[in-house]
């Protein structure tokens, strides 16, 4: 082996696994690239199907060790939100012209190029009058006064420099929602493991692994409705848009919490109806806070 030494060894190495190949032909390079690729398409089609249609199965399956059959969770989590974000800038041309903008004030409403959705922030002055009667008050101090009128003065900086350089809020949400759901898997585990399944049979991994698989399927779910936007008339699109992004996913973690966790019918759908508001509220909390973490970070440093 040339990796290790070992002496003996036929298509795999058995002292540390590395593959023999003779760097003598390009051909050889090619095929070990496919070879990699082909295994993993071979893998993913039953993956996605028990997925889809047999929601816990792959969690159970996971924890009880039958997993050579199916992509590792991670991995599956990682290849669809990957093909999600790639094909949302080409979704949203269609669906929203060249995308959201903010506009930060009239004059910038005013001078805004076509073709593009505008979100109004108009708050600024308002909430910087706020701060000033705080301190009239006697509320807060100067320090703080000074404090928070930077902050709030960094992101509106960051907002008309995303106007002046077009960089829309589709854009931000693309880097930032995975993000936010990346860091909510072991959230949402912890929500499982210490309130929702206080089960001494099962450690943090079991529910880390269920978590991983749930937003697998709510990618999956995002990644179906930006294929079917475009062909949606406008009006069904806004009257069932939002049912369409939140009802399938509760549905999902209904069957998934009771195949998974063998509970019955009603238990799993009461931890549903709590588990999902609150999950609702901690990834649109955590957007926010990563959205106006990133534009004080281009007010910052993009000036």
């Amino acid at each position: 082996c040339q990796n290790c030494g070992y002496e003996g060894i036929k298509k795999f190495c058995p002292e540390c696994g590395q593959k023999n190949i003779q760097l003598k032909k390009i051909t050889q390079l090619l095929s070990d690239f496919f070879d990699t690729f082909l295994s993993l398409d071979f893998r993913i089609f039953p993956t996605l199907k028990y997925l889809i249609f047999k929601p816990g199965f792959l969690t159970k399956e996971y924890w009880d060790g039958r997993r050579e059959k199916y992509l590792p969770p991670l991995r599956l989590y990682l290849i669809i939100s990957f093909l999600t974000f790639v094909i949302l800038p080409f979704i949203t041309q269609f669906t929203l012209g060249k995308g959201f903008l903010c506009v930060t004030s009239e004059e910038q409403k005013q001078n805004a190029p076509e073709g593009y959705a505008l979100v109004e922030f108009y708050y600024f002055d308002d909430v910087n009058n706020q701060y000033e009667e705080q301190y009239e008050k006697g509320e807060i101090d100067k320090d703080e006064l000074e404090s928070n009128k930077k902050y709030l003065m960094l992101s509106k900086n960051g907002m008309n420099i995303a106007f002046e350089r077009r960089i829309t809020i589709d854009n931000m949400l693309t880097q930032y929602v995975p993000m936010a759901m990346f860091l909510m898997m072991p959230l949402l585990a912890v929500l499982m493991h210490l309130i929702l399944y206080r089960n001494k049979e099962l450690f943090y991994i079991h529910h880390l692994i269920s978590s991983v698989h749930l937003h697998s399927f709510m990618f999956l779910n995002l990644f179906i409705l930006l294929l079917i936007m475009p062909i949606i008339p406008n009006f069904i699109g806004d009257a069932i848009g939002p049912l369409i992004i939140i009802l399938p996913p509760i549905i999902y973690f209904i069957f998934s919490f009771k195949n998974t966790y063998n509970d019955n019918w009603l238990k799993s759908i009461l931890k549903s109806l709590v588990s999902g508001p609150l999950y609702l509220i901690m990834v649109l909390g955590l957007t926010y806070l990563i959205f106006n973490f990133g534009m004080m970070f281009l007010g910052f440093y993009g000036a």
